[in-house]
C-alpha cells in the first residue's frame, strides 16, 4: 500500500471526518495485536497543554486482552490536563523551551503542544492549563504498519525545534521512534518521558500486578500512600492491597546509574499472564512511578541537550507476551 500524506489543515474540510469519532482513528493491526490512535486536531484527541498531542492511544488489544483504557471517570474531556490513555509522552515536565522565570506575558514552547503564554507565577507548573498563543501544526504520514507525526515551531530566532515521532506496529509489540532537532540559535535542554498509563483487562491495581526493573530499587520523594500501598523488594515493585477510589501513590525510584541498560521495565499481570515490557535505547535520567486503582504508570525520563542545528534520536520498544498465569 503506497504511503499517503495528510495535512491537518486539509483534514478539517474532509466531509467524512464529520462521522463518528472512531472513523477518525488510525488503526494499526498485525496478527493478534491492534493499536488505535487519533490524529492531532481530531475532536476527541488530547487538547490540553501538558502532553505531546501526537501518537495518542485509544486502545491497545493483544490476544483478546485490553492493555489500557481511560483512567478518568465520566465523559471524556480532551482539554483536561491528563485525560489520556496508554503510552503517552511529555516534553519539558521540569522546564519547557524558552521559559523565563517571573516573566508574565512572555511566551515559551511546549514541544508537541504549541507556543504558550506565561501567567503570573513563580515557576512552571506542568499541571496548569496555559493559554495557547499558537498551536503546533502537524502533518501525518502513514502506511500499513506505521504512522509518522511531524511538527516544527519557532519562538523568535533563538528558540525553535523540529520534531518527528513514528509509531510502528511490530511482531507482538510496538515501537515509538523520536527525532528532535534544535532549529534555533541558542542551545537548550529538555526532559522527555512516557507516562505509560496501563491497566490490564480493567483489573484494578493491587497484588495482581508486579513491575520488574533493571536495578535494585530505593524510593525517595514519596507522596500520597506510596509507603502504605507499595512494596519494593530488590528489583521488584508490588502492591500490598487493591487500591480504593481516589487513592494514589507516587515516588521517584533510585538505584540506577543513568545508563541505557537501566532504561527498561516489565509490568506483569498475574491472572492473565500478560507481560508489558518496555526498553529504551537512551540513558535513563530518572524514573518516577505513579498510579491509582485504574492505572499503573512507570515513567522513565531521558535528558536531551541540543546545540543549534543538532539532532538527537531515541526509541522505546514495547513487547507484549503471555506467561503462565498465577494468582
Amino acid at each position: 500500500m503506497p504511503q499517503f500524506r495528510i495535512a491537518l489543515e486539509t483534514l478539517l474540510f474532509i466531509p467524512w471526518l464529520a462521522l463518528a469519532a472512531c472513523a477518525q482513528h488510525i488503526v494499526l493491526q498485525r496478527d493478534e495485536l491492534k493499536l488505535e490512535l487519533s490524529r492531532p486536531g481530531d475532536s476527541d484527541n488530547y487538547q490540553g497543554t501538558r502532553f505531546d498531542r501526537s501518537g495518542m492511544f485509544h486502545k491497545i488489544e493483544y490476544k483478546g486482552h485490553s492493555l489500557c483504557e481511560r483512567w478518568h471517570s465520566g465523559p471524556q474531556n480532551p482539554t483536561a490536563n491528563d485525560d489520556v490513555t496508554g503510552p503517552c509522552e511529555e516534553f519539558g515536565n521540569e522546564l519547557p523551551l524558552g521559559y523565563l522565570t517571573n516573566k508574565p506575558g512572555s511566551s515559551f514552547l511546549k514541544i508537541g503542544v504549541g507556543k504558550l503564554v506565561q501567567p503570573e507565577e513563580e515557576k512552571y507548573r506542568f499541571f496548569y492549563p496555559y493559554s495557547i498563543a499558537e498551536e503546533a501544526k502537524w502533518t501525518v504520514d502513514r502506511d500499513d504498519n506505521s504512522v509518522v507525526f511531524s511538527v516544527s515551531q519557532q519562538n523568535g530566532e533563538k528558540i525553535g525545534y523540529s520534531y518527528r515521532k513514528q509509531v510502528s506496529i511490530v511482531k507482538d509489540g510496538l515501537e515509538i521512534r523520536h527525532e528532535l532537532t534544535n532549529t534555533g540559535s541558542e542551545s537548550w535542554t529538555t526532559d522527555h518521558y512516557n507516562h505509560n498509563f496501563f491497566l490490564i483487562d480493567s483489573d484494578h491495581v493491587g497484588p495482581n500486578y508486579e513491575i520488574d526493573f533493571a536495578f535494585n530499587l530505593k524510593s525517595k520523594k514519596e507522596q500520597a500512600l506510596f509507603l502504605d500501598l507499595v512494596r519494593l523488594d530488590g528489583r521488584k515493585m508490588s502492591f500490598n492491597r487493591v487500591l480504593s477510589k481516589d487513592e494514589s501513590y507516587f515516588a521517584e525510584l533510585e538505584g540506577h546509574h543513568r545508563t541505557t541498560e537501566d532504561h527498561q521495565f516489565s509490568i506483569r499481570h498475574k491472572p492473565s499472564g500478560i507481560v508489558v515490557s518496555c526498553r529504551g535505547d537512551f540513558p535513563l535520567y530518572k524514573l518516577n512511578v505513579w498510579g491509582m486503582k485504574n492505572t499503573i504508570c512507570p515513567e522513565p525520563y531521558v535528558k536531551l541537550k541540543l546545540a543549534p542545528n543538532e539532532k538527537v534520536t531515541w526509541m522505546l520498544r514495547y513487547q507484549f507476551s503471555i506467561a503462565s498465569s498465577s494468582k
